[in-house]
């Protein structure tokens, strides 16, 4: 019985399946699918709903056609035209400026401005005996030059004056004519006064030091 069973589903299917194949157009087949090629070409006229393509091929197309998103590539990575590349060197770019910008604000803010010397100043030197100097003196950056006189007991002496300016601090280095001598002063300023030491030395050898005061007059 249950042989007979399987001889008679067997033969069903081989009816189904030879109805199937003379059921096929396959006298027409160019340009036909395999679903028009099954139905031999017959079809019932169903009218598709509104928006709906006839069939699924001319549905996808009408999809790819209306379709919103844009998926053509872009050229570049950002929207602005700039390649990774690109982007990356202007990134880097930026924090070398950032980084030079920071820099100089630093060196400028940790370097005093020097105050500015030029102009005439008088000094009293006091040791022993007291000497009374002139001075005209001008500047470069920080560096001074200029030339006066010195009045060294009964002696009026011309002298030249060079030296450096480091923020408030003075530094003159004197050198009497006639009578040579050489007088190094270490001076600290403060608006128009100025005070410290000084060293001398003659042209003989001998050395002696003293205190000095000084006022800028111009």
């Amino acid at each position: 019985m249950r042989f007979r069973t399987i001889v008679l589903s067997f033969s069903l299917l081989l009816v189904l399946l030879a109805m199937v194949a003379f059921a096929a157009d396959w006298m027409h087949p160019e340009g036909k699918s395999a679903d028009e090629l099954i139905s031999g070409g017959e079809y019932e006229s169903v009218e598709s709903p509104e928006g709906v393509a006839a069939n699924p091929k001319l549905q996808r197309e009408t999809v790819w056609q209306n379709k919103t998103l844009d998926w053509t590539m872009p050229s570049t990575v950002t929207g602005g035209g700039i390649s990774a590349k690109a982007s990356r060197a202007q990134a880097q770019s930026n924090e070398d400026a950032q980084d030079t910008s920071a820099e100089t604000t630093d060196n400028a803010a940790s370097t005093p401005e020097s105050t500015s010397m030029a102009g005439g100043w008088s000094f009293e030197l006091v040791d022993d005996s007291t000497r009374q100097m002139v001075l005209t003196l001008f500047q470069n950056g920080d560096s001074l030059f200029g030339t006066g006189s010195m009045v060294d007991g009964d002696s009026s002496l011309a002298v030249t004056a060079s030296g450096t300016v480091d923020g408030n601090s003075m530094n003159l280095d004197v050198t009497s004519m006639g009578t040579i001598g050489l007088y190094h002063l270490n001076l600290t300023v403060s608006g128009d006064s100025a005070s410290g030491d000084y060293e001398a030395v003659s042209a003989s050898g001998s050395t002696w030091s003293g205190s000095v005061e000084g006022i800028k007059t111009i």
